[in-house]
């Protein structure tokens, strides 16, 4: 077989539009990637803060145009990616539908299938995982297959490469009209088509059906499942028919004993298990797996929440460690020197920094653009940059445990712990990893599913303390609690006030914004395997790639900004950072400050500063006290344990950073969300603050 790059496709100057769809975890991903060479255009659909991704592959003349749709288990529009799913392949008329199908796992996988027959037989089947399916002993009758469902199936091991060309030749050949489909229909029993009949007329006779996109049949069949969506959307057109197809349904219910919508799901199933059935012959005995013999181990009640744990301690230390020296620095002196954040920020744009001072000064440029050049024009673009392989290296480590099948894992065991504060299995992952940074932390949201749980998981992430907090946080508790005991008891109280935060916070929000329970986590967990290092990277690429383009803007322009305002007051540009802007702002906030014990305006300012980045608290108090150590300069404000105690709190809860706040805003896409994000953790920490200074001060 050639490679589908080089079909003989002589005369051809077409487009196709293709959509990918399939069940989570069944290789979609991978798939697409290996369609589309990597090549691909990410944003999110129109309306929605769903990610789409678009891809193009030019085979002799004849483009196609792939367009991802969300992974789903069905296209009931019971969530957003449903929704989008069906509406793209009802509306926009795909020519062709790759259905992408884990052939170890037919029965559940054919549901969706089915669905998608339903709606239009141009389909061809990407019959994926078939080296899974040959492991456990499954042979499947592939040609047997295609001819029950009607249209092409394709042997595929996305992960290989293999079958990847034959499943093209089908995909052009079902668009061109070369290869014959005809779909399927379902047989629901005689009343429930009886009623099917009913409805299909009334919506012809009516005009209903010549006013929606819809197959009649498939109208049909979901006003009787009850479809909230359908029903809005025939509500609007002719409200009487829905008034008598409630009535259909409840008199049909009754002669069935059971409601409708269960019926038709059982009656799917069984139609799908005789299809299984014919193809499928399984071993008398199943083999155990692989993947059976380490969910015994990783799954274990006991064994499964350590093993989790490390993996992620594992990931955190490696991550951090590359990119920004944490945790590392703690116990290999200097090793902070070495880290990618290091060598990019200090050692190259650095250098530039100065290397553009000296030159600017030789060719006698004014004050005012040297600052504005080298402290933020080129710190600003460092400051992009230095997070960048940081970002980058998270996507490689979280497509490696999504693509090996453990990331489901890590979901199934955290679940019930999260729903506590609103959120299921699959939020533990970006949350941990705001221990390290808390923009990797909101980017990584992405997995989960529903916008509501990404929201609250964005929302919660600035209250992880950042490795960046740590840093100012120990210089902190440096200089004002002089006993090691003390030391580790206050490190300990903000790591656990940090958590209880997160509980409380997370269930307040729930109750407030979101009044609903957390999605269920339903979820199949897939075999283990190795993981495509290509699609790997391509996905992380991609990705990051956003980062720059997107939040990179933000905190670039924000940069600037923030330059100005420590770098001029009323008199023009500043010798010292006491006479600026951010001074005179510092002044007036520090009144409001007054009843945490912090009411000296250094602080305010040094808070200011840290909304750029929490590390330079210290070092903008060094800066104004004119000491280089940071923690004598803490110590020459002359803070009280319980005024300490209240900085620490407030520095841990209160605004994300700039580049987080620019992420948040990438993410959310919404300024309302991005201002509440920073306002509600600012009243947070304002009120947290008070009622820890009050208490220390009556015990002190």
């Amino acid at each position: 077989m050639r490679r589908a790059d080089h079909l003989a496709l002589e005369g051809k100057s077409s487009e196709f539009v293709i959509a990918v769809a399939g069940n989570p975890n069944v290789g979609k991903s991978t798939l697409f990637n290996i369609l589309t060479g990597g090549r691909q255009r990410v944003g999110n659909w129109p309306g929605k803060t769903v990610e789409r991704r678009e891809g193009e592959r030019l085979i002799d003349g004849v483009k196609l145009r792939f367009v991802d749709l969300p992974g789903t288990y069905s296209l009931s529009a019971f969530s957003v990616e449903e929704l989008i799913a069906r509406k793209f392949i009802v509306e926009d008329k795909p020519h062709v539908v790759i259905d992408i199908v884990d052939a170890s796992n037919l029965e559940r996988n054919l549901y969706l299938t089915l669905q998608i027959l339903e709606l239009t037989n141009r389909v061809v089947i990407a019959l994926n995982m078939m080296d899974i399916a040959e492991s456990r002993g499954l042979k499947i009758d592939v040609k047997r297959l295609s001819e029950k469902l009607g249209v092409p199936v394709v042997p595929t091991i996305a992960v290989r490469g293999v079958g990847v060309d034959e499943l093209i030749n089908s995909v052009i050949g079902v668009a061109e009209g070369r290869i014959e489909v005809r779909g399927i229909k379902v047989y629901y029993g005689d009343l429930i088509e009886s009623a099917i009949s009913r409805i299909s007329s009334m919506l012809v006779d009516r005009g209903v059906s010549e006013k929606l996109p819809y197959p009649i049949r498939w109208l049909a069949i979901r006003l009787l499942e009850g479809d909230s969506e359908v029903i809005r959307e025939i509500m609007a057109i002719d409200s009487k028919l829905i008034v008598e197809v409630e009535k259909i349904r409840s008199e049909l219910s009754s002669a069935l004993g059971e409601d409708v919508d269960v019926v038709i799901a059982d009656k799917r199933y069984e139609f799908i298990e005789n299809i299984v059935g014919e193809v499928v012959r399984k071993p008398e005995v199943f083999l155990e797996t692989l993947t059976d013999k380490i969910d015994r181990i990783v799954l274990n009640r006991v064994l499964g929440l350590p093993i989790l744990l490390g993996v992620f301690a594992l990931l955190f230390t490696l991550v951090f460690s590359i990119n920004i020296g944490f945790p590392l620095n703690m116990f290999i002196p200097g090793f902070e020197e070495f880290n990618l954040a290091s060598l990019i920020g200090d050692r190259v744009f650095g250098y530039l920094a100065e290397f553009s001072t000296n030159y600017l000064t030789s060719i006698g440029a004014p004050n005012w653009l040297i600052s504005l050049i080298c402290d933020g024009v080129i710190a600003g673009v460092g400051a992009v940059l230095s997070f960048y392989p940081l970002v980058f290296t998270i996507f490689i480590f979280f497509g490696l445990l999504e693509d090996s099948g453990y990331m489901a894992r890590a979901a199934f065991i955290m679940d019930r712990a999260m729903k506590r504060f609103g959120l299921n299995g699959r939020a533990f992952m970006p949350l941990m990893l705001g221990y390290g940074c808390n923009i990797p932390s909101v980017m990584a949201t992405r997995i989960l599913h529903r916008w509501r749980d990404r929201l609250l998981a964005i929302l919660l992430s600035p209250l992880i303390p950042c490795q960046a907090r740590l840093a100012a946080f120990m210089i902190i508790i440096a200089a004002v609690f002089k006993s090691f005991t003390a030391q580790v008891v206050v490190m300990l109280y903000l790591y656990s006030f940090s958590l209880l935060s997160v509980v409380l916070i997370g269930s307040l929000l729930n109750a407030v914004f979101f009044r609903e329970e957390p999605s269920t986590l339903i979820m199949e967990l897939p075999p283990y395997h190795r993981p495509s290092l290509k699609v790997v990277l391509w996905h992380a690429e991609e990705r990051s790639k956003h980062f720059l383009l997107k939040a990179g803007t933000i905190i670039f322009l924000m940069s600037i900004v923030i330059w100005f305002a420590t770098s001029y007051g009323p008199g023009g540009l500043v010798e010292s950072i006491d006479e600026s802007y951010a001074a005179l702002l510092g002044k007036l906030v520090a009144p409001f400050l007054s009843p945490l014990g912090l009411g000296d305006w250094r602080i305010a300012v040094a808070l200011i500063a840290g909304f750029v980045a929490k590390e330079v608290i210290p070092e903008t108090l060094s800066i104004i006290a004119g000491v280089e150590d940071p923690v004598a300069a803490v110590g020459s404000i002359g803070l009280s344990w319980s005024s300490a105690l209240a900085l620490l709190t407030f520095s841990l809860l209160y605004l994300p950073c700039l580049a987080t706040v620019g992420v948040i805003y990438r993410e959310t896409g919404s300024l309302k969300w991005t201002l509440f994000a920073v306002l509600y953790g600012l009243a947070i920490a304002y009120v947290a603050s008070l009622l820890v200074y009050g208490i220390a001060v009556l015990f002190s």
